[in-house]
């Protein structure tokens, strides 16, 4: 990936994932993360101009999307939105 550009995943077709988490010009460790808020799944970092934006999941339907977004604000991640991915890039949500 370029730096500052946005992450590319190797998947096609439409995914979902939970983002949790944006920071700006800072970084944190994802297994932190993981530890602070009790998440089983991995957690992914991705780089886009300064932010550093981290989020779970590879949900191929919304409502799994939509269920895993209640799962993490239950865990105290309250600002937890959807964010889809097409073929690898972020895209906008329909």
């Amino acid at each position: 990936t370029l730096p500052g550009g946005p992450t590319k995943y190797e998947e096609n077709g439409v995914c979902y994932r939970v983002q949790i988490l944006a920071l700006k010009q800072k970084r944190v460790s994802p297994a932190v993360l993981q530890d602070m808020y009790q998440i089983e799944e991995e957690i992914n970092e991705e780089s886009y101009h300064n932010w550093r934006k981290y989020t779970v999941g590879k949900c191929r339907s919304k409502s799994k999307a939509l269920q895993l977004r209640l799962e993490l604000i239950e865990k105290g991640i309250d600002g937890a939105f959807i964010v889809a991915y097409k073929n690898g890039e972020r895209a906008k949500l329909d």
